[in-house]
């Protein structure tokens, strides 16, 4: 497919192929994987404290369903939650007298996320949405093992010029009928019927997804509410900074203007604002940072081996150590690193 693409749009853009998992239990897929020799899963144990004697944390203090509470010994305490339930651990860990934790005051800082957002609406020739790699645009593909798939166009790494990375999705919108042809859209329409068919042309949407900068005031903090555990909640401030929106209305301008210059696509576009009263940008559930990797305690959390700043034995594994984003889903870079840390807590080199 991605060969079949990149016949059509030349070496303009690259394309990439995004497969969507299917839902999985990770109990009953992998539990007997885990849950054997050499190690045991305990469900419902409900993190509340991390104990640290010094630089080593001891044991970690979980709570069952009941409201018992149990001591968890162990040499070594890895910390593998979600960026945010990441953040909420250590914060809570440093407020009980791990100060140690926050030396460089990045703790819980530079939380960052995928800002999604509609930015403008894609004419192109009916034609050519019957074609094999239209369904996988549009998102009406599927594999072989019937695992649903799309592509996302981005631009090469090597023209970035400064640009943070991104990438375009496209989504049929339901046809021309279903978009309002005022100013904004008019002429792109007059033009692409003068271009491609005499026909109504399709409409599709386009969705912007980038890289966001690093903004030490977006971050993760602990609210006045505490869970039924006695933590305290996890509270957010997602910041989107004036350069992050200019970063999506580059990425879609630069994106859009060599889609519109393939042939096969007959296409015009009617670009939009990326913010304003009816363009709302919303995140991908990818939540990063918070525990950023840097290997100075003065600029980050962890060190290179994932081991907290001024501890001895206290880890944090997941995307909360990313010191930047990307524009991709997060999943295969946390599972790159929990192997990485797995590997180097067996005895193994970096």
């Amino acid at each position: 497919l991605g060969r079949q693409l990149g016949r059509q749009l030349g070496d303009d853009l690259d394309v990439h192929v995004l497969r969507f998992s299917r839902p999985t239990r990770f109990g009953e897929a992998y539990g007997s994987i885990f849950d054997g020799p050499g190690s045991t899963v305990y469900l419902e144990a409900n993190c509340t404290a991390i104990a640290m004697d010094g630089p080593a944390a001891t044991h970690v203090v979980v709570r069952d369903e009941q409201g018992v509470s149990h001591e968890i010994a162990a040499d070594r305490v890895v910390v593998a939650c979600g960026g945010i339930e990441t953040s909420r651990q250590l914060l809570f860990c440093a407020a009980s007298g791990a100060s140690m934790l926050d030396r460089s005051a990045t703790l819980a800082a530079g939380f960052h996320e995928h800002p999604h957002v509609h930015a403008g609406t894609l004419f192109v020739d009916p034609d050519w949405l019957t074609t094999k790699a239209a369904e996988a645009v549009v998102g009406a593909a599927f594999d072989i093992d019937m695992t649903p798939y799309r592509v996302t166009f981005a631009l090469p790494a090597d023209e970035s010029d400064g640009l943070l990375s991104g990438s375009v999705m496209l989504s049929l919108s339901g046809g021309a009928d279903g978009v309002a042809v005022d100013g904004r859209h008019s002429t792109a329409v007059a033009a692409l019927a003068e271009l491609a068919t005499s026909r109504s042309p399709a409409a599709l949407d386009v969705f912007v997804r980038t890289e966001q900068r690093l903004e030490p005031s977006s971050r993760v903090v602990l609210g006045s509410e505490v869970d039924d555990t006695g933590v305290p909640r996890a509270g957010l401030d997602w910041r989107i900074s004036p350069l992050d929106v200019d970063d999506i209305r580059r990425v879609r301008d630069r994106v859009l203007t060599r889609l519109m210059g393939v042939r096969a696509l007959g296409a015009v576009g009617a670009l939009e604002e990326p913010t304003g009263p009816t363009r709302l940008v919303t995140g991908g559930a990818h939540h990063m940072g918070g525990a950023r990797i840097h290997e100075s305690p003065d600029h980050g959390v962890v060190d290179a081996d994932l081991r907290c700043h001024g501890t001895s034995n206290l880890h944090v594994c997941g995307s909360a150590v990313f010191p930047s984003s990307g524009w991709s889903n997060p999943t295969l870079t946390i599972v790159a690193l929990a192997a990485r840390l797995a590997h180097h807590l067996a005895g193994g080199t970096r």
